[in-house]
């Protein structure tokens, strides 16, 4: 169970914010600029992850160290019920469910670069177990005791397959305490006091992110060091934030609520926090590729891609022009725009093959 506060649209795991001024949904690739600063990337090629079925939206949860590989869920028709996918690229998409008797809701978090994913599924009692898949096999996993009585979610897992998660809860509040599982080990620990606490995500390096909620409901981002310290890290100038993914080089993904009470992803590193036009963004590999979800006007939500681009940039001049401007290309290389003649005339026009075609 993964709680995102600045709530309105509530699933069985999240809660969402729902958007009134929903960003446009992303159709195939588009490259775009961020303040890009992992790989040197000067902006990011966006693939939206939308799995066949998924009339109800998707979210993209965690991703392996080449991009090539994204892990998630995504919704038919109720929003309790989601199926975990596995993506490969393109429009390779495979779907599962915990096959267990009246098992449902099974939701993939997080995969590394042996291919093992793990996540979460609701048994017919309602409560959560974490799940382990790996060569086409599940393995359940609920911490000791927890079978049958309280919550266990896995919501990250390291090349080292160490493990964070969550439990001991039994809905969406109580004390949920989170978890690392590193070379067998199991470390319990809060964010904060004995606050509801959730462990998202966990590095090569066994360093963890995650979010806490307070007393007064107000959700805060934690990092958790290698030795079992742990510190808040919040967005400035808002009450609620939480951290979902970190990658070796420290650097962190995640949201905030922003002033208009709308959810936006960032990355932090090194006390610098980098704001992205994405709801949220839940997982960044070593490369600084990151995946991340938001919504379009019809308020469904879509998993996203980003993988840091570096591009060439072309001057495109009319001979003869004092001004020339481009607005639109399609994938011909067909550009359209304007350009000032030298009688200071403006023209509509469009430029194709180094050929120039006024359309006025």
């Amino acid at each position: 169970m993964r709680i995102h506060k600045v709530v309105v649209a509530i699933t069985s795991r999240c809660l969402r914010a729902t958007r009134l001024d929903g960003l446009p949904l992303l159709s195939g690739l588009l490259l775009i600029v961020l303040s890009a600063r992992s790989a040197g990337a000067q902006g990011y090629k966006v693939t939206q992850i939308n799995p066949p079925g998924a009339t109800y939206g998707s979210q993209a949860e965690g991703l392996n160290s080449t991009a090539t590989r994204v892990v998630g869920y995504y919704w038919t028709t109720d929003s309790n019920n989601a199926t975990a996918f596995e993506w490969f690229g393109g429009n390779n998409y495979k779907s599962f469910s915990f096959p267990q008797q009246g098992a449902y809701n099974t939701r993939a978090f997080n995969i590394n670069d042996s291919g093992t994913i793990v996540g979460q599924f609701q048994s017919s009692n309602g409560l959560y177990n974490g799940f382990i898949y790996s060569g086409g096999k599940f393995t359940q996993y609920d911490v000791p005791g927890g079978l049958g009585v309280f919550n266990t979610s896995l919501f990250g897992v390291n090349n080292s397959d160490n493990y964070s998660g969550s439990a001991g809860c039994t809905g969406y509040g109580g004390p949920c305490y989170g978890f690392v599982l590193i070379n067998g080990v199991l470390s319990t620990f809060y964010g904060s006091g004995t606050d509801w606490t959730q462990a998202y995500s966990i590095n090569n390096l066994n360093e963890t992110v995650g979010q806490y909620v307070d007393a007064s409901g107000n959700s805060h981002g934690f990092y958790r060091d290698a030795n079992g310290n742990v510190s808040t890290i919040d967005y400035p100038g808002t009450t609620s934030s939480g951290l979902y993914g970190i990658n070796d080089s420290g650097e962190m993904t995640g949201w905030y609520s922003n002033p208009e009470g709308n959810s936006q992803g960032y990355t932090y590193l090194n006390g610098q926090f980098t704001v992205t036009d994405f709801w949220s963004m839940t997982a960044i590999n070593n490369s600084g590729a990151y995946v991340a979800f938001s919504s379009g006007i019809d308020y469904q939500v879509s998993g996203l891609l980003a993988v840091p681009q570096a591009f060439k940039l072309a001057t495109v001049e009319i001979p003869g022009a004092t001004s020339t401007s481009t607005f639109d290309i399609n994938d011909s290389n067909v550009e359209v725009g304007t350009y000032t003649n030298s009688q200071g005339v403006a023209n509509g026009m469009m430029l194709a093959a180094g050929k120039v075609t006024n359309i006025n």
